[in-house]
């Protein structure tokens, strides 16, 4: 008799225990232990229906992210990422991604920013200024078009995850022609100064994440894999070209202005220019960071529900 015939298998533990009510009897204890054996494995835990692959899952993930996020245009140039905060097509975005200088105060932002939709549409896009004396230390700027109902994110009240938790970003990396998405975790959280205001040191909550960040994906939405709350803005990737190398780059460019050097009709400072931003256009070490939203959250749902 197979173990999973079960209806026969009753019929026999119900005349056993009429008939052999003896602890001693060897078929007893062999019912006893095939009933026991049934019963556990009856009780595991079954799949349900809904569940699905976690490669599934991040497809549509995907599927539903992608109408939210914008590439972000700065003076004709692809710049980098940004995602949408509102019905009413506001757009948050790294501050580097859209001014002239970052670090400066006041933030000298530029002339002509455009968020192209995943549509295809390009709109003109200006900051929406914060009046908080600190915003400027955060490296998050809201931005404002006139795109309307648009598929839009949700900023996390609690963005602060412990180590481990699981994570997602999409954005342009690479000057690729259409968004990408990587998964990854997060590494550490951690307070970095960010400089002084009236003679007080400020500080933002910065979130470390393991993924394959590279040059674009700055201003890129950092999700909880679980909520698919938005806990961070994608600052900087990590790796890439060091300090002293790109000081280089700063010199060449400012002594531009007074002479060139050239070896058999070739600009020597205009080659390593071009080497310094390949360099810095795709090396990573396979991490970056991202600021908190914390620092701009009550702002932007201010600014949201004002629009409405």
């Amino acid at each position: 008799m197979y173990l999973t015939d079960r209806p026969r298998l009753k019929e026999e533990v119900i005349v056993l225990f009429q008939s052999h009510l003896k602890l001693h009897d060897p078929r007893f204890i062999l019912m006893i232990a095939a009933v026991a054996f049934l019963m556990s494995t009856s009780a595991a835990k079954k799949p349900k229906a809904t569940d699905k692959p976690k490669a599934t899952d991040l497809v549509r993930k995907i599927q539903s992210l992608r109408p939210s996020v914008v590439a972000i245009w700065v003076n004709g140039k692809r710049a980098g990422t940004g995602f949408v905060v509102g019905p009413n097509g506001h757009v948050l975005t790294a501050t580097h991604v859209v001014s002239e200088v970052y670090p400066a105060y006041p933030i000298r932002y530029a002339t002509r920013i455009e968020a192209v939709f995943s549509d295809g549409q390009r709109v003109s896009a200006s900051p929406v200024e914060n009046a908080a004396e600190d915003a400027p230390f955060f490296d998050m700027t809201l931005l404002k078009t006139e795109r309307v109902k648009t598929v839009s994110l949700t900023l996390s009240k609690q963005p602060m995850l412990p180590a481990g938790s699981e994570v997602y970003l999409m954005g342009f990396p690479l000057d690729l022609p259409e968004a990408v998405t990587y998964t990854g975790i997060v590494a550490s959280e951690y307070d970095l100064d960010a400089g002084t205001l009236r003679n007080q040191h400020v500080s933002r909550r910065m979130i470390q994440v393991e993924a394959p960040i590279a040059k674009g994906f700055s201003g890129s939405a950092l999700l909880d894999y679980e909520t698919d709350e938005v806990i961070g803005v994608i600052e900087i990737k990590i790796g890439g070209i060091n300090e002293q190398l790109e000081q280089v780059g700063k010199q060449i460019a400012q002594a531009g202005g007074t002479g060139g050097v050239s070896i058999s009709g070739v600009d020597t400072n205009k080659v390593l220019l071009n080497l310094i931003a390949i360099l810095d256009q795709f090396l990573s070490a396979g991490s970056g960071s991202a600021v908190s939203v914390q620092h701009i959250y009550n702002f932007v749902q201010g600014q949201v529900a004002a629009r409405k």
